[in-house]
């Protein structure tokens, strides 16, 4: 029920810095404006954001934001400065009530620095500090006035520092899409569904496509090999990132597929999540990906790859065993429930024989995937509702 007698500010930006953060954004300011209509959104984010019903100060395709790791930061300082400036000069002009920042902490910590006396801000998916950088939430207690939690163990960290949050749950449980059975899919997109299907996402970065994809084109060729000795087969599905052009993609599969014209590649765009709950298993460049796959519960290796500078400053910096979001809700005696491959680790090999064992259902590593993919699915609670966020959010309180 709307609540019209709630008092409420009147201009609100939104700032993301990747197209997952955008899509959870667009939900966001879907469900702000049925509740709030007259509310007016601004947000640097993307297509999909702007649809939703915020207006555009600045695209992600215009300032080259979404990258990760030390040489994409270097690359994108200029950009950042500018974006930086703009969206002071626009706060301190048009009158925002409020910011939102939604994860990207790197660059959204050093721009509340320059905000906080024009207005007042909040944080959605804030910093993983209990994954590494602690020293964040200095900068959080210096600035942000209410951080909206996404995992139940982050409240204890809020609490103890004194800082105003509140438990909305993780936005993946309120908008993944309905699964899609195995057998519509493969009716869709010509598949057998006596087959299994490898779902296969390289990632949706440039740099990582180019850095990973040769890697499982190796891995998937060993796969084959194996399988077809035993008179078996594989199907695989890539999943292309709405932000990869076509003409990327396609040199991208030509450069790293075309030693192997034994594999047979479907390429499918805007049907990620369709992919993650139609697959057998996944192979892919970690990140959300792979807590979206857990809440699909399909068994998911985990691979990822970074030029050598960022990884020598991830060893410095990282304070959790794993890097995967379902090996780190598990309780620590079970973890990790998949694998994964990082860096030197990250070799055709490996990653052949963990797509092997997952794609033999009675194998000791696919048992252990279900039964801890059960318990993170099941673990990760909603929150407040969605009603109640958007009033607080939105609330001159």
């Amino acid at each position: 029920m709307l609540t019209d007698s709630l008092e409420t500010i009147e201009h609100l930006l939104i700032c993301t810095g990747d197209p997952s953060a955008a899509h959870h954004a667009a939900d966001l300011v879907k469900a702000i404006l049925v509740r709030h209509p007259q509310l007016r959104i601004t947000a640097v984010g993307n297509d999909e954001l702007q649809n939703a019903g915020a207006t555009l100060l600045a695209h992600h395709d215009e300032i080259g934001m979404g990258g990760w790791g030390i040489s994409a930061a270097l690359a994108g300082i200029w950009g950042h400065w500018q974006l930086a400036q703009k969206i002071k000069h626009f706060v301190s002009e048009e009158r925002v009530d409020r910011v939102l920042f939604m994860d990207y902490s790197g660059f959204h910590l050093k721009l509340a620095s320059l905000l906080v006396r024009f207005c007042d801000l909040r944080y959605y998916i804030p910093p993983q500090l209990w994954a590494s950088r602690p020293q964040r939430m200095k900068s959080i207690e210096a600035f942000i006035t209410k951080v909206y939690t996404i995992f139940p163990f982050e409240n204890e960290l809020y609490q103890n520092a004194g800082i105003p949050h509140l438990f909305v749950g993780h936005p993946l449980t309120r908008c993944l899409p309905t699964p899609v059975s195995k057998h519509e899919f493969c009716v869709r997109h010509c598949l057998e569904a006596n087959l299994p299907i490898l779902g296969l996402f390289p990632g949706s970065r440039v740099g990582e496509v180019k850095r990973i994809l040769p890697v499982f084109a190796k891995a998937l060729a060993e796969v084959h090999g194996v399988l077809d000795e035993k008179g078996e087969s594989l199907q695989i599905v890539m999943a292309q990132a709405p932000n990869l052009s076509d003409a990327f993609m396609e040199k991208a599969v030509q450069d790293a597929f075309t030693p192997f014209p034994q594999l047979k590649l479907t390429i499918l765009k805007d049907a990620n999540h369709a992919i993650l709950s139609a697959s057998d298993l996944i192979l892919g460049a970690s990140g959300t990906t792979s807590l979206e796959a857990a809440l699909y519960e399909t068994p998911m290796v985990i691979a990822y790859k970074v030029d050598w500078i960022s990884a020598m400053v991830a060893k410095q910096i990282i304070m959790v065993p794993f890097i995967g979001l379902p090996n780190l809700l598990v309780p620590f005696e079970h973890a990790p429930i998949l694998p994964e491959r990082l860096q030197g680790g990250c070799t055709p090999t490996v990653l052949a024989k963990d797509v092997l064992d997952f794609l033999n259902p009675q194998s000791p590593a696919s048992e252990k995937a279900r039964e801890g993919l059960a318990y993170v699915k099941a673990s990760l609670g909603e929150g407040a509702s969605l009603d109640d966020f958007v009033d607080d959010l939105v609330s001159l309180d």
